[in-house]
């Protein structure tokens, strides 16, 4: 079997000095350990320095580790739409259009990874209830055609688990319906969400520690190499199930998270970002 967390956020402190820097770096490989996580998708925020989170992430990876990170970022498009675009290699970040956040529409993102063999794509949380979910602007016709095109779905999304735990633990699922049933959708894609022959994905989409648990489990052999199990994702080939973790204090879990969420609303609004750009002269060097 192989233990996947296909949607991280790495959320490192980069605005503060390189000693906090590494701690994180330290704690989240001590969590990968302790999940048993054979690989993770480093699906860092468009606007939040993805390839320098995975570079980080490289740089204080421990001796002896065996989680694998697969390069990804959670590209923004022009709409404010979310689409996780991975690579086997780095190539991913030597993708002006793809970084730049706000600089594709939906449409233009998903051809674009259609036309490159070497990249994947994936559409996360359709029913999220932010401007990040594709069903805030389009209809359900248009991401089940998106999600063909690209031929993988977010099956499982854990972001909003501390919350439907929140809300069955004070009865408040029927008072707040439509939050719950959002709720309900992202953390488990509805059937008609999902066409057939696609391959599934699911993750954490975790931006703290104390989140991560949650990955999908292929029921495959266990892959001996990075390039196996690169493969062993990436094909529809073995049967998918999905392992979730309850939260402890999911009150905390919703407070962290919404402060990260309006920490990354102010950087997308007041434009606090780059691009965090790998040069493609650079990966030739290391191929």
């Amino acid at each position: 079997m192989l233990r996947v967390d296909c949607h991280l956020h790495p959320n490192f402190p980069f605005f503060l000095p390189e000693f906090f820097v590494r701690r994180h770096a330290e704690k989240l490989w001590a969590t990968f350990r302790k999940r048993k996580l054979d690989a993770v998708f480093v699906a860092e925020h468009a606007f939040k320095h993805p390839f320098r989170s995975y570079r980080t992430l490289l740089k204080y990876r421990p001796k002896g580790a065996t989680t694998q990170i697969i390069p990804a970022v959670e590209a923004l498009t022009r709409e404010g739409i979310d689409m996780i675009v991975f690579s086997k290699d780095m190539y991913v970040y030597t993708q002006r259009d793809i970084i730049t956040p706000y600089r594709l529409t939906i449409k233009q993102l998903v051809s674009r990874v259609q036309k490159d063999r070497r990249l994947h794509g994936v559409i996360p949380h359709p029913f999220a209830p932010s401007d990040s979910g594709i069903l805030r602007h389009y209809s359900e016709a248009i991401a089940r055609k998106d999600e063909t095109i690209l031929r993988f779905v977010e099956k499982y999304n854990a972001s909003l688990t501390a919350l439907e735990q929140f809300l069955s633990t004070l009865h408040l699922t029927r008072v707040l319906r439509q939050l719950s049933l959002s709720a309900r959708n992202t953390t488990r894609l509805p059937v008609r969400l999902i066409p057939r022959g696609l391959t599934f994905l699911g993750g954490s989409d975790a931006h703290h520690v104390w989140d991560m648990g949650s990955c999908l489990v292929i029921h495959g052999p266990k892959p001996r190499t990075y390039a196996d199990a690169f493969r062993t994702i990436t094909s529809p080939r073995y049967k998918r199930t999905f392992v979730w973790r309850n939260h402890r204090h999911p009150l905390l879990s919703m407070i962290s998270d919404g402060i990260t969420a309006f920490r990354e609303h102010l950087m997308r609004k007041w434009k606090l970002y780059g691009v965090d750009l790998l040069p493609s002269q650079t990966l030739a060097r290391q191929s």
